[in-house]
């Protein structure tokens, strides 16, 4: 439940942000290209 709360309050933020004409996204291109598991081209592995 914890979990669900803080993901819908982080998308909340997302979305308003953006209605509201304060979104950067540039900067927010940079943080997400910035995290170590988002480098890879290949979200999942293939299957056999």
């Amino acid at each position: 439940r914890t979990a669900l709360n803080v993901i819908g309050n982080a998308l909340a933020v997302l979305v308003i942000s953006r209605w509201e004409g304060m979104y950067d996204d540039a900067k927010g291109e940079r943080y997400w290209n910035s995290l170590p598991h988002w480098r890879s081209k290949e979200a999942l592995p293939k299957g056999e």
